[in-house]
């Protein structure tokens, strides 16, 4: 598999992952990062490689201070890394 289908499938999974942190519908973050939701989905599922504007409209709608935790592997390394909620 080349580094591009990795990279585009690495992206997803913490996509979904985060969204489902959240608990928002794959309508919900489309409409918060003013995406298509067959867009959100396709790339929750690997199947397109997003652009880095694309990246960061995702992480607006994911409420990320840092657009490049989408592109760390395994959403383990990346839940901490999400916004601290303010206090």
């Amino acid at each position: 598999m080349d580094n591009e289908k990795l990279l585009s499938q690495s992206i997803g999974k913490n996509v979904r992952a985060l969204r489902y942190k959240l608990d928002k519908t794959i309508e919900e973050l489309a409409w918060d990062s003013k995406l298509d939701a067959t867009f959100v989905g396709e790339i929750e599922r690997g199947k397109v490689s997003p652009s880095t504007y694309t990246v960061f409209k995702l992480a607006v709608g994911l409420e990320l201070d840092n657009p490049l935790i989408l592109l760390m592997e395994g959403r383990d390394e990346v839940y901490p890394l999400m916004k601290k909620e303010e206090e």
